[in-house]
């Protein structure tokens, strides 16, 4: 499961909750590319949909997120 730096701050905002308009102003970015982002992490992570990509991810990475 190889995400992209782009693709992880996507899915971090994804995960806080942001829609794709609010996601492409934060990130300076199209709403048409954070929605392609977000469909390449589902099928990276063989996701049911953008809710539970982040629930994967984070879950399978949770030592990547824990403070120190």
């Amino acid at each position: 499961m190889n995400i992209s730096p782009k693709e992880l701050n996507v899915l971090t905002l994804v995960a806080q909750g942001y829609s794709d308009k609010e996601i492409g102003v934060k990130l300076r970015i199209s709403e048409r590319t954070v929605q392609t982002h977000i469909t390449r992490i589902i099928m990276k992570l063989k996701a049911k949909n953008r809710v539970n990509a982040a629930v994967l991810f984070f879950v399978n990475n949770s030592k990547l997120f824990k403070k120190h």
